[in-house]
């Protein structure tokens, strides 16, 4: 990952994992703290995630969120106050929720109905969940 400075130049690059493992839909979310966590998936895992709290010179090692294998790309956001939320979509059909306690993530089972959650910092500082229900007409 690269920062881009407001004068539009970039940050030297930063990774946060090397792997010759099948690693998809990375999602990163800064807090205000400047730390940094990166969420990402890997095929019949629980999301997987790593953070740095010195701009991504080192990073911490690689952490499960939960036990629940997801099935789809989980997504990430940060608050106030050190506030780090992720969603995700287990393979059971629930959709989970999981927040920072600050030395890993605890997961809560927020419903059993199907579809895709995006997780997000409202105005007033709450971390909120958006859930997308997927139908099919016939």
């Amino acid at each position: 990952m690269r920062r881009r400075f407001p004068d539009g130049t970039f940050d030297t690059t930063r990774t946060a994992i090397s792997s010759s493992g099948f690693m998809s839909y990375p999602q990163i979310a800064v807090r205000s703290d400047g730390a940094i966590f990166v969420v990402w998936n890997e095929p019949q895992i629980p999301p997987q995630y790593r953070f740095s709290t010195d701009g991504g010179v080192t990073w911490s090692s690689t952490g499960s969120i939960g036990n629940v294998v997801l099935i789809n790309q989980a997504a990430i956001s940060a608050g106030p106050n050190g506030a780090v939320g992720v969603a995700f979509g287990g393979n059971n059909g629930h959709i989970y929720a999981a927040f920072w306690n600050g030395s890993g993530f605890t997961v809560e089972d927020v419903n059993s109905l199907p579809g895709h959650e995006r997780i997000f910092c409202r105005s007033d500082d709450r971390l909120c969940i958006r859930r997308y229900r997927l139908c099919c007409l016939a």
